[in-house]
């Protein structure tokens, strides 16, 4: 019975040293608060929220591009295609004459977009 109590005084001196040889140190700890703030502004094109219409077969989502950009991006789930959901200089213009100022095809001036009649018409509203 020797041996058997001799491996459990082995354990119990041997696992407390594993695991703390797995604790992370202050510095790592420090690191892994800071990352988000490294790699802000580094990864665009990343996260897709899809806004479904058309009985769930096409959605529209935003990409975040670099400068505070942005892009409407179209998906016919159906069909497998991805495309710009309009086109993004044209409705500036119109919008900029519209409202008598600035408006960029990259920076426009709403976040949401309702497409009715399938894709052939859409909605937005301008802050």
């Amino acid at each position: 019975m020797k041996t058997p109590s001799h491996l459990l005084l082995s354990l119990l001196f041997i696992l407390p040293s594993a695991v703390a040889r797995s604790q992370g140190t202050q510095s790592d700890y420090e690191r892994a608060d800071n990352l988000r703030a490294m790699t802000s502004g580094k990864v665009f094109k990343d996260e897709v929220e899809p806004h479904w219409f058309d009985k769930n077969r096409r959605f529209w989502y935003r990409n975040a591009l670099p400068e505070d950009k942005l892009e409407f991006v179209f998906v016919d789930a159906k069909a497998g295609t991805r495309e710009l959901a309009f086109d993004h200089e044209r409705l500036a213009q119109s919008l900029a004459e519209a409202a008598e100022r600035e408006v960029r095809g990259e920076r426009l001036p709403f976040e949401t977009i309702e497409f009715t009649e399938g894709r052939h018409a859409s909605r937005q509203c301008v802050d």
